[in-house]
């Protein structure tokens, strides 16, 4: 005996729904990236890449490697202040606020 045509209809929908759910998913398997990687893309924006091929071949160790990359950090977030620091005196442009950041750029 057939269905009634909404319950066909709506089995139809559900299997269409089904495909496109799976599709997505496989999608997202596809590119999702594990953390390893994402630290090591970050280790070759710092050192290069011949650095993260080192790295990759285990050819520093783990407390080294580590070390660098908290030492790229601190300095891109000094490059960042430094940058926002000179936007501050382009914009402001007075010398009491030019005084304050050279103060504050010799506890850096």
């Amino acid at each position: 005996m057939n269905q009634n045509p909404r319950q066909e209809a709506l089995d139809e929908l559900l299997a269409r729904d089904q495909d496109k759910l799976g599709e997505i998913t496989r999608k997202k398997e596809a590119t999702t990236v594990e953390p390893e990687w994402v630290v090591l893309a970050e280790f070759a924006s710092y050192y290069g890449w011949d650095a993260m091929q080192t790295a990759r071949m285990n050819d520093i160790d783990s407390l080294e490697f580590n070390k660098l990359l908290m030492a790229g950090r601190k300095l891109r977030a000094v490059e960042r202040y430094n940058r926002i620091i000179d936007t501050a005196v382009a914009f402001a442009g007075g010398k009491s606020l030019k005084k304050h950041i050279e103060e504050i750029k010799k506890q850096i």
